[in-house]
């Protein structure tokens, strides 16, 4: 499902930075999303998810009377909001350092087992060969540097 920003309840939330509150739905005019009103649910606080610094722009004060709430239960639901995209950005970024830790764990166990031979032409076909399989790629390939004749020279490749 898709909303755009200031469109709808909650596409109005994000373009704001405000929690938008509504009374009744029955009438409400600014709903995008109509199974809302069709699963019985009858009002709605909607809050932006706010992480790293970002604020949208204020809403004004009369938006806060209309919805029947104390200025305290609308800034504890902004700072629900707020909890929750610090967690989904943490949860994200947590996830890139774990890839990139296993990413280099496999660099390390790969350059570990080059090292067991003495033989250049066997450990880059051990590279090749454990990158392909460890980081499942397609294909690798190494290339070397031909000094004499300024260019590179596919030495080893590996592919599926």
């Amino acid at each position: 499902m898709r909303v755009r920003l200031g469109q709808g309840l909650s596409g109005q939330a994000v373009l704001t930075g405000e929690v938008v509150v509504t009374g009744s739905l029955e009438n409400e005019t600014r709903l995008a999303v109509p199974q809302v009103r069709e699963e019985g649910v009858r009002a709605m606080a909607l809050a932006p998810m706010r992480a790293r610094g970002a604020r949208g722009r204020r809403a004004g004060r009369d938006e806060l009377r209309a919805a029947h709430l104390c200025p305290q239960s609308i800034d504890v639901i902004k700072s629900i909001g707020d909890q929750i995209g610090v967690a989904i950005d943490n949860a994200q970024l947590f996830a890139r350092v774990t890839r990139r830790s296993q990413q280099l764990a496999l660099l390390n166990e790969v350059a570990r087992d080059v090292l067991a031979t003495l033989d250049m032409s066997e450990r880059f076909r051990r590279i090749t060969r454990s990158i392909c399989e460890k980081f499942g790629y397609d294909s690798v390939a190494v290339f070397m540097v031909d000094p004499d004749r300024q260019e590179l020279v596919l030495r080893f490749e590996c592919g599926h």
